[in-house]
């Protein structure tokens, strides 16, 4: 199922994976609203755009911020639920701007429950030192741990201790000297 550009699909009830015979969901810019308050439940959600009024939004296998290697913003109105410990990639540009389509962001109104899910990163460039970049905001709680295994030369990290944000703490972007 795909939600283009300024399209509103309004949804009264529950979506399931494979009840309703959907196994991705693709947001090209659109919203799907949960009118109901119902709660979501997919193998697959990608792309760019709003997921509003849902109670929870449980994404089984994957979910992908922005178009592939372009950056791009998710939002997500509900708690979301990884439900397994499937990668995160987000790309990222050479300013530390919060969405706007310079880096990924996935906005969350609700709380998150992650599952030791690895995070990677794609960049268009070098990061901007001395800097944080916001991949992930949410309103509730934080339940569970994104995890980072850095596989730069570059001085990197994540820090999940800001209520509310996970951050890729960017402290410096030259690669390192190597020894041998």
């Amino acid at each position: 199922l795909v939600v283009n550009d300024s399209a509103t699909l309004n949804i009264g009830g529950n979506v399931t994976t494979p009840t309703n015979g959907i196994s991705v969901l693709q947001l090209g810019g659109g919203t799907i609203n949960m009118t109901g308050g119902g709660n979501l439940t997919n193998t697959t959600l990608t792309g760019l755009g709003n997921v509003t009024g849902a109670n929870n939004i449980t994404v089984v296998s994957n979910l992908v911020v922005g178009p592939t290697l372009s950056p791009g913003t998710l939002n997500l109105g509900g708690n979301l639920i990884l439900a397994n410990s499937y990668p995160l990639t987000f790309d990222l540009g050479p300013t530390n701007t919060i969405g706007s389509g310079v880096n990924d962001y996935l906005n969350v109104t609700g709380s998150v429950y992650f599952n030791n899910n690895p995070v990677s990163l794609t960049s268009g460039g070098p990061l901007l030192a001395g800097s944080n970049y916001t991949v992930v905001s949410f309103t509730g709680s934080r339940n569970g741990l994104l995890t980072y295994t850095n596989d730069t030369r570059s001085q990197l990290g994540l820090d999940q201790s800001t209520p509310g944000q996970v951050n890729l703490v960017v402290t410096n972007w030259n690669p390192a000297t190597l020894v041998w």
